[in-house]
């Protein structure tokens, strides 16, 4: 964006026609990322099955095997695979660094948040429609709902606030763009982006992961620091993870479900009505800054802020082609199939 995000240079147009390297290099990152995906599965089956194995099945009701299958399989076993498996500095582009002042950050920051408004309206309404045809709630939906509002924060500020920003910021900035963005800015903010957010699996959640991929990738892209987009991740995770989750735990929100279906609401509400009152000035608050973040975002597309190095006509013409018709993105794809029919309908 001029003025706050602006072009580093970093892209030199290749002299010759590039889509076939462009798609065994797309190709080259797209299979070990779903081969990831896979690793996390089987990683997951194993410990689902060997765990009530080894301590019995009480196992299953404490809060610590929950957060194990996050932690064990996906950050401890997966990316250290798929870290090996993409290799060190080969067919890497070093993009060149620049800081980001204070006043950039903060609007990043509202962006992400009208980015997050943005996509929960329309995943939430899609997730709902989808729920009523299959007669089938989203089961990840439900299983994030219950962890996030029944789990120690502990767990919560260290898996959702810390360790995921940085595995996926790492898979799905660094990983992908050092190895792309030398074929055009546009195709490897895409890919990025729509990876990490049919990556979750849901459509709750995938388009303002999308979104928000997306945004990741350009100030990665524009300041070449990973740093930057693992802060900003961590802000908005920390935010709905620690701050929002936090706030409805405090305020009894499950207390308030409860009693709401059972009809006595109103002689509940007296007691609770302070915690309310906090309640629904952090929702307003979050809702100021996701408007005045749609706002800026409206703003930067209109005065076209946002600086993308255009890619050369032979690469252009056959960009996406090249980036998302090879056998890696075919797997990649088959697999978040599998993901989204199994969630919705399950096998």
């Amino acid at each position: 964006m001029e003025g706050q995000f602006e072009n580093n240079g970093n892209l030199c147009a290749p002299q010759e026609d590039y889509r076939k390297p462009m798609r065994k290099a797309y190709c080259r990152v797209e299979w070990k990322i779903f081969l990831y995906a896979v690793i996390v599965a089987a990683a997951q089956t194993l410990y689902a099955w060997a765990l009530p194995e080894l301590f019995g099945e009480s196992v299953y009701v404490a809060e610590w095997f929950t957060w194990g299958m996050m932690i064990i399989p996906m950050y401890m076993i997966a990316f250290p695979v798929l870290y090996l498996l993409i290799g060190g500095k080969k067919d890497r582009v070093k993009i060149m660094q620049h800081k980001m002042k204070f006043g950039q950050w903060i609007v990043a920051a509202l962006m992400c948040a009208g980015i997050c408004a943005v996509g929960m309206v329309i995943g939430t309404a899609l997730d709902t429609v989808i729920s009523l045809l299959t007669r089938n709630s989203s089961s990840d939906a439900v299983t994030l709902q219950n962890l996030m509002l029944n789990s120690n924060p502990v767990y919560r500020i260290l898996t959702v606030g810390i360790l995921a920003p940085m595995v996926e910021e790492m898979i799905f900035r660094k990983f992908i763009i050092d190895r792309t963005v030398k074929y055009g800015e546009w195709m490897a903010i895409l890919t990025s982006g729509l990876m990490f957010g049919l990556f979750h699996g849901n459509f709750s959640q995938c388009f303002f992961a999308a979104g928000l991929g997306m945004l990741f990738a350009y100030i990665y892209i524009r300041t070449g620091r990973i740093r930057y987009t693992i802060f900003l991740h961590m802000a908005v995770n920390l935010t709905t993870s620690v701050g929002s989750v936090g706030i409805l735990q405090w305020a009894g929100y499950d207390e308030l479900l409860s009693a709401e279906a059972s009809g006595n609401l109103e002689a509940i509400m007296g007691d609770m009505l302070p915690k309310l009152i906090v309640l629904y000035a952090w929702l307003g608050l979050l809702a100021c800054l996701a408007i005045a973040g749609i706002v800026l975002l409206i703003v930067a597309f209109a005065k076209k802020k946002f600086f993308l190095v255009k890619p050369p006509k032979y690469v252009a013409k056959g960009g996406f082609t090249a980036a998302w018709i090879n056998w890696g993105m075919l797997l990649f794809i088959i697999y978040i199939l599998f993901a989204f029919i199994s969630n919705y309908v399950g096998f």
